[in-house]
């Protein structure tokens, strides 16, 4: 990762905006976080607190890492009732990387986010549409099912 995916740009951009690095070795043990590295890369998102929001383990091209990062503080931010934050970090992931593995998760949890702010049932809506349309096959599709409904 240190070759390919640390160096690009849009990396080195999205994980200056949006984190702070720490790159240790794999027997370092860092107070507050309970995890053990088991395979590198291991890639740990947490809070400052040392609350683990989310971890990768292998490999992450660029064009993954960069949403996976941004997905994780969207996350952050709609568990901590942030919604519109939190719709903001998603539809970067929705539009900027659309193609990546993170993305369709990302349109779900915009739309859910949408709706906890908004209370209109159209954004639920929009997470069937937008989903069956552009990731048919994601399992967030199918998450979104029940929303055809409304």
């Amino acid at each position: 990762m240190d070759t390919v995916t640390y160096p690009d740009k849009k990396v080195v951009e999205v994980v200056n905006k949006y984190s702070i690095p720490l790159k240790v070795g794999h027997d370092t043990v860092l107070d507050n976080v309970d995890r053990d590295v088991k395979w590198t890369p291991q890639l740990f998102l947490a809070e400052p607190s040392g609350k683990l929001l989310a971890d990768s383990m292998g490999f992450l091209p660029p064009l993954e890492l960069a949403p996976w990062i941004l997905l994780g503080n969207g996350r952050l931010e709609f568990q901590k009732g942030n919604m519109n934050k939190a719709t903001n970090l998603m539809n970067i992931v929705v539009n900027d990387y659309p193609d990546s593995h993170w993305a369709p998760e990302a349109m779900y949890l915009s739309c859910v986010a949408l709706f906890n702010d908004t209370h209109e049932p159209e954004a639920l809506k929009k997470a069937y549409t937008g989903l069956t349309s552009r990731y048919p096959q994601s399992i967030w599709s199918l998450k979104a099912q029940p929303y055809r409904l409304l």
